[in-house]
Formats: C-alpha cells, sequence, structure tokens
C-alpha cells in the first residue's frame, strides 16, 4: 500500500511541477545563489558524490542486501527489495519523459545530463532503497537506524 501511496504522490507533484511556471524561475534563483560559493574543486566533488544516488551507492548496496537475503533463504524480502528497485528503474525514466522537465544550464563547468530533470534519478533511486528498508524492517528494532542512516 505504501509504495503506491508514493506513486500517487509523485504523479501529484509531478502535475504540479509540470503546470506550474513559476517553478523553473524558483530553481534557476535557488541554483543561482547556490553557485556564489562554488569552486572548481568543490564542483567536481558534489558531481563525483551525486553518483552515490545511483552508480556507487544505491545500485552496489541493493544488490548485496537482495543477494544477503538470498544467501539466508528470505526469499520474499530478497524478491520484494529487487522488484522494488527494478521498478523503480522503470518507472523514473517513464515520469521524466512525461513530464519533460528541461534541466536548468546556467554555467559551465557542471556534467551534462541528457536527460530531462524530474522526477530526480539519484532521489528516486535513494528514497525506493530507503522505503523498501524501512518496510521491510517494520517490525524491528532497527527500522529507526535505517531511518536515520538514510537521511
Amino acid at each position: 500500500m505504501v509504495p503506491l501511496l508514493a506513486l500517487i504522490a509523485l504523479l501529484g507533484l509531478g502535475f504540479v511541477v509540470a503546470t506550474d511556471p513559476t517553478l523553473l524561475a524558483w530553481d534557476a534563483a535557488f541554483l543561482l545563489h547556490l553557485h556564489r560559493y562554488a569552486t572548481p574543486s568543490l564542483t567536481r566533488a558534489v558531481a563525483s558524490f551525486t553518483h552515490l544516488g545511483t552508480a556507487w551507492g544505491v545500485l552496489p548496496a541493493t544488490i548485496g542486501l537482495v543477494a544477503i537475503a538470498l544467501w539466508r533463504r528470505r526469499w520474499r524480502e530478497g524478491l520484494y527489495l529487487g522488484l522494488m528497485m527494478l521498478g523503480t528503474i522503470i518507472l523514473n525514466p517513464l515520469a521524466k519523459v512525461l513530464w519533460q522537465r528541461a534541466r536548468p544550464s546556467l554555467w559551465e563547468g557542471v556534467p551534462f545530463q541528457g536527460d530531462y530533470s524530474f522526477p530526480s534519478g539519484h532521489a528516486t533511486y535513494s528514497l525506493a532503497l530507503t522505503l523498501a528498508l524501512v518496510l521491510l524492517t517494520w517490525e524491528s528494532p532497527k527500522r529507526p537506524w535505517i531511518g536515520a542512516l538514510s537521511r
């Protein structure tokens, strides 16, 4: 039920993002404000750090956790986590194409991203992993730790 509610919330947020032109101005203003603190080395560090949301963090963590669940013969948990992340991998690009929100291009030096900006892949994959882990540990005393570590 929770993943369905998250999908409904994403659709509602997507509708707001797609139909409200003032949000693009807000994005640009916010990013330009942050850019005042930019340095070339900080820009490179942040660009590297963002990969934790996908290839360097979420993907290896998901593969590792699914492998551990299967090794422990916790088939349902491993299958749930794997399907949750697979669904996210499929739905995120579809949502980007649905809303077609252009990425702001405000300065040089930021690695080019060829897809749309909303919903953020990094944020979506990280949130999906966190949500799956919180739901899988709902009855466990470890759940507060998982929620805290995911922030």
